[in-house]
């Protein structure tokens, strides 16, 4: 967020959200959590994104159970920007997208 990163402060961070959640960081893997999810989902994804890199996010969609998916991504966009940038584009996918649903 703040276009560097302190390595303490996050691991920090993540040890207090753990304590507070009662969770176990080491056992908790998107990648893994994605194999359990059954319902249609609609992800879109900045290519440009820093936060979470888009080899990820298209890891988690491929590892979804859902045989109902669709991964928009987004050239150009990063993290908090991918609906201004995909512009009608991204709105047209998300539209298709939730029509799809009812079917």
């Amino acid at each position: 967020m703040f276009g560097f990163s302190i390595s303490y402060v996050n691991q920090y961070a993540l040890y207090r959200a753990s304590e507070i959640a009662d969770f176990k960081p080491e056992e908790v893997s998107p990648l893994c959590s994605a194999a359990n999810i059954h319902l249609p989902i609609f992800i879109s994804h900045g290519i440009e994104d820093k936060h979470i890199k888009y080899k990820y996010g298209k890891a988690n969609f491929d590892n979804l159970a859902s045989t109902n998916k669709t991964l928009f991504p987004v050239e150009g966009a990063v993290h908090h920007n991918v609906w201004q940038v995909g512009g009608e584009a991204y709105f047209e996918q998300v539209h298709n997208f939730l029509y799809s649903l009812y079917k």
